[in-house]
This record gives C-alpha cells, sequence and structure tokens, in this order.
C-alpha cells in the first residue's frame, strides 16, 4: 500500500483512515509543531502531486485548522496593541487632570 500522502512509500501507519509512511509521518508531526518550513512544504502543490483525494484533503483541513489559529493569533495582538494604546491616552488624561487639580 503506497502512502497517502507522497503516494511513493510503503506504509507502516494509517492516520485519519489515511496511509502514511515514516517520512511524511514524521512531517505531519512537525506540521502539528508549527514548523514554518513544513507548513511552506504543505502549501506547495507539487508536494502533493502524488498525494490521494483524502490526503490532500487532511493535508488542507490541517493547514487550514493552522491558518486560522495564525490569524486569530493576528486578531488578538492587533486588539491588544489597540488596547495598551488606549490604556496609554487614558493615563495621560489622567495625569493632565492631576496637573490641573
Amino acid at each position: 500500500m503506497s502512502c497517502g500522502i507522497c503516494g511513493e512509500n510503503q506504509c507502516k501507519r494509517t492516520i485519519s483512515g489515511i496511509p502514511m509512511c515514516e517520512e511524511c509521518f514524521s512531517k505531519l508531526t512537525l506540521l502539528r509543531k508549527d514548523d514554518i518550513i513544513t507548513f511552506a512544504f504543505f502549501n506547495d502543490a507539487d508536494n502533493l502531486s502524488h498525494a490521494s483525494k483524502e490526503g490532500k484533503e487532511y493535508i488542507q483541513s490541517l493547514l487550514q485548522e493552522k491558518q486560522d489559529l495564525m490569524d486569530s493569533i493576528k486578531e488578538g495582538k492587533q486588539r491588544l496593541t489597540e488596547e495598551q494604546q488606549k490604556l496609554a491616552e487614558e493615563q495621560q488624561r489622567l495625569a493632565r487632570i492631576k496637573q490641573i487639580e
């Protein structure tokens, strides 16, 4: 049975019903650990050209989860920056009020 991701190697594992060789399983593990190089590898369609339909869908779902998480983190950082700016403005306003008193 060939790997559902690379389509080339013999499989020893089955992940989510997809046969997977050790090399692809290792890459999948790195993807789950947010390895940016592995993220880029799987985002390149040429690297999934031999993948089964199920393999492509599985990898795409993982990539989408990672992208959603990164978008959420980015939005959170943006909100934090905005809140910090509001806090700094409020502190400046209070300092001016104290100077007047």
